[in-house]
């Protein structure tokens, strides 16, 4: 709200979504000497959730040895679909993405997530990153109109550790449960 709030003078319109802590934000900009219609809507942390697929989720049938070599897929959690199903349909109506997560290792991979929910819906979407360090105008401004990109390296960190931080608590959590 505040980044729309400084980027709109003030004047934006409010849309609400179906999901009840997300708003979209709607208004005009000037995008690097050109006149452009924004929609900055949000999300509420990582939007997939990594898991094992159905045959892995066993614990009486599933040898926990297993789970640090077989697949792990994302999912949309129950309580991101109206989150999700909004990034789609106003990925329908864009030409641009610009990406304001956190500028962090989490934020990259976030924006990853975004990216992918958005293409899978228009895959010639163009995405850029905004970068940003406080909610000044001045940094707010300077980081719309020079975005960068998404930081794959510290995306796939990211990704590294979900992965590990599952496959690891699970089996161990598997094998404490089961045999002490």
């Amino acid at each position: 709200r505040t980044a729309a709030g400084i980027l709109s003078q003030g004047r934006f319109q409010v849309e609400n979504t179906q999901d009840q802590y997300v708003k979209n934000y709607l208004f005009q900009a000037n995008f690097q000497g050109q006149n452009v219609d924004v929609i900055f809507t949000s999300v509420k942390g990582h939007v997939f959730e990594l898991a094992f697929p159905e045959n892995k989720k066993s614990w009486t049938m599933v040898d926990p040895s297993t789970l640090f070599s077989c697949e792990v897929i994302n999912t949309v959690p129950p309580a991101n679909r109206d989150l999700v199903n909004n990034l789609k349909r106003l990925s329908r109506k864009s030409h641009y993405l610009m990406l304001w997560l956190d500028n962090d290792r989490e934020g990259e991979n976030i924006s990853e997530e975004v990216e992918e929910i958005c293409k899978q819906e228009k895959p010639n979407l163009i995405v850029h990153r905004a970068r940003f360090s406080a909610l000044s105008p001045h940094d707010v401004w300077q980081a719309f109109n020079h975005p960068s990109q998404i930081n794959r390296a510290d995306s796939l960190a990211v990704k590294l550790r979900q992965e590990t931080d599952l496959r690891t608590g699970s089996a161990f959590t598997r094998f404490q449960t089961l045999h002490l």
